[in-house]
């Protein structure tokens, strides 16, 4: 099989590049199913973005990004004996964009301490452009299962001299569907729920770090600090996402 892959950058302004690419990308198809076999599903993958560390304090990375996929692979809300079930669409189209944005105090204030922030931000309208249900009915127009349409991480935090850093991220992951047909309801099935609506929720984490020696760090991290009760996925079963997390540790690297 051969791919094509072109990209470019130009750097039109100090510390300040335009970018873009275009690449096409394969996936053999897992081979359980009654459709079996599947033809490979096959990706046109367009990006164009700028970045940019210009101004004292302060970079960012914006970037477009579209995708038609061909034969688009999709797992089945049923399985077989515990066993996934894959099945394809013909066709779906993904765009989309993506930012990331970061601003440090200590390259303009100078001194020993830092605060920074953070922003990463992706969206991506995946649509069916079309295909069939396993029903056979249109679903031509619906949101592609099993992937959130936005992601955000937004990050405060304070640094003191590459010794000690601390920070907090509020996580967003957005609302999907688990099927093509994009049911709202609970698709229950030998009791066994299989498929449905998955709603959006935030998320609370926080981390520390302490440089003890040049070879020797501690750090402590702690994840859905405000114990959420969320739900992850709907897949032979409702799974319900961790509870709150604290973890400590070090990290010792050797000569």
């Amino acid at each position: 099989v051969v791919l094509p892959m072109v990209g470019v950058a130009w750097e039109f302004a100090p510390r300040t590049t335009l970018y873009g690419g275009y690449h096409q990308g394969i996936t053999p198809q897992i081979t359980r199913g009654p459709a079996f076999p599947l033809p490979d599903e096959r990706g046109d993958n367009f990006t164009v973005g700028v970045r940019s560390s210009a101004f004292k304090g302060f970079s960012f990375d914006i970037a477009y990004f579209h995708s038609t996929i061909e034969n688009y692979q999709v797992k089945s809300p049923d399985n077989a004996d515990g066993v996934n079930i894959f099945g394809a669409v013909d066709q779906v189209k993904i765009d989309g964009v993506e930012i990331g944005i970061r601003a440090d105090s200590q390259p303009i204030t100078g001194g020993d301490w830092n605060l920074f922030g953070e922003a990463v931000y992706t969206y991506a309208d995946g649509r069916i452009d079309r295909g069939l249900s396993d029903d056979g009915d249109d679903i031509s127009g619906n949101r592609i299962p099993e992937v959130p349409r936005s992601y955000a991480n937004l990050t405060l935090g304070l640094g003191y001299k590459g010794i000690w850093d601390a920070s907090v991220t509020a996580t967003y992951r957005g609302d999907f569907f688990t099927d093509t047909e994009n049911s709202f309801e609970y698709e229950v099935e030998d009791g066994e729920v299989e498929s449905g609506f998955v709603e959006d929720v935030w998320l609370l984490s926080a981390r520390s770090n302490f440089k003890v020696t040049n070879d020797l760090t501690l750090f402590v991290t702690g994840t859905n600090l405000t114990d959420e009760f969320y739900i992850t996925d709907i897949d032979e079963g409702i799974k319900p996402g961790q509870g709150r997390t604290i973890m400590g540790g070090f990290t010792w690297k050797f000569d």
